[in-house]
């Protein structure tokens, strides 16, 4: 299949400034198999003259994409793809990125991505994700950071969260820093379920503009959930296995 549009805009302002903008867009693409594709795509965009407004900026581009997605199985994704910017001089060529996703089984997941850097030739950091589900309604995230260059895993996160028995239940997460060689937060919960209570035995060690680290016991009714602070960082953010697509 391919499209193609293009355009033109004029803007007149009331001080005798104007500016107008020329644009197109290109995109060829080929079915492969049954769901898997590759495609080019072109974008086009060239703004001229004066606008006295911050709201009425017109950016500019004149960049070719191209990209690969095989995915015949739900098992298995591979995607590459990469660009070239007519408009840059020195730093034209975009990243070759790679992204893999593979799923033995309904229960495991496991994710990598890459880039290659043409550029400065040299590659990026590999970033994974595993994903493990077990029939005991057992939870295991791993997301981690290696990189290339210093040969040494930049991040390493985990989160678990688990049944122990008909009344325990077990939540645990932690962070470590591979460039400052420490774990930049620890936190475990045990929950006891009491009926209609449920207490919950918290012990947390987390590091950053301020220490905290402490064991605290709390009590309370389910049927008036309180805001339960596991699993929060010390900027209020979620804590989770998310370690960045972009190094």
């Amino acid at each position: 299949t391919l499209t193609g549009s293009a355009g033109f805009k004029q803007y007149i302002y009331g001080d005798g400034t104007a500016q107008y903008a020329l644009s197109a867009a290109v995109d060829l693409r080929r079915k492969i198999g049954k769901q898997s594709s590759a495609g080019i795509s072109y974008r086009y965009l060239n703004p001229r003259g004066y606008t006295p407004f911050r709201f009425d900026y017109t950016g500019e581009y004149n960049v070719i994409n191209g990209r690969l997605d095989l995915r015949e199985t739900d098992r298995f994704k591979l995607s590459i793809y990469g660009g070239f910017n007519f408009g840059e001089k020195d730093y034209r060529w975009q990243d070759i990125s790679l992204r893999t996703t593979f799923s033995p089984s309904d229960r495991l997941l496991i994710y990598a991505s890459t880039a290659y850097d043409l550029n400065n030739s040299r590659w990026r950091a590999i970033v994974n994700q595993i994903r493990l589900r077990l029939p005991n309604q057992t939870k295991l995230d791993i997301g981690s950071r290696y990189d290339i260059e210093r040969h040494k895993f930049a991040s390493v996160k985990a989160q678990l969260d688990t049944s122990v028995g008909k009344v325990w239940h077990v939540r645990a997460n932690s962070g470590w820093n591979g460039y400052t060689n420490q774990f930049d937060y620890r936190n475990i919960q045990l929950v006891r379920d009491l009926h209609c209570w449920e207490m919950a035995l918290t012990w947390s060690d987390q590091q950053g503009y301020w220490n905290n680290k402490g064991l605290s016991l709390t009590l309370r009714i389910k049927a008036f959930p309180i805001f339960d602070g596991f699993g929060v960082g010390q900027y209020g953010q979620p804590i989770d296995t998310n370690v960045g697509e972009i190094m």
